[in-house]
């Protein structure tokens, strides 16, 4: 597993991925976040947890066919996206 973020501090734990999902190319890292510079400097997130943020809020700025945005599943990590996408 790689990470694409080229920030953060490596992840404390090891990282299972499953074959199938190992076996796709992840979306390309463009969302620029805007979180107080300790979180990632003091290593409050992981690079891959950082990643995990990225996408949701990718995905957060693409609206569906009902006029919602699309969202993204985290699993544990919590964040209020509204509050990073406020930042911009």
């Amino acid at each position: 597993m790689f990470v694409l973020v080229k920030y953060g501090k490596p992840h404390p734990d090891p990282i299972v991925e499953t074959a199938s999902l190992s076996s796709v190319q992840p979306p390309e890292v463009y969302y620029k976040l805007h979180l107080p510079s300790k979180v990632i400097d003091k290593g409050f997130l992981s690079a891959l947890q950082l990643e995990a943020v990225v996408y949701s809020c990718q995905q957060h700025e693409h609206f569906l066919q009902s006029n919602e945005r699309a969202g993204f599943l985290i699993g544990r990590i919590v964040i209020n996206i509204n509050d990073e996408k406020m930042k911009n």
